[in-house]
């Protein structure tokens, strides 16, 4: 019973630490304005669950310039 307890008690802190860290992202990713803080983002990916990884990826794919979008520019 104890060991069943144990796993139960890491699981959930896993959990808590899987959600906090994905909210840290996310945070983070809404400040995203320049290269660098997308780069410190990308840097997080590996650690997230598959499914969070996904979302942010979309995310971080509309935050990144069109590579005309510059070129337009000049």
């Amino acid at each position: 019973m104890n060991t069943r307890s144990n796993t139960s008690k890491l699981a959930e802190l896993r959990s808590r630490t899987d959600r906090q860290l994905y909210d840290l992202v996310v945070r983070k990713l809404d400040r995203a304005r320049t290269v660098r803080a997308r780069e410190e983002v990308r840097r997080y990916l590996p650690y997230l669950s598959r499914t969070d990884r996904r979302r942010i990826e979309d995310r971080l794919e509309e935050l990144e310039p069109a590579p005309n979008a510059q070129a337009a520019c000049f």
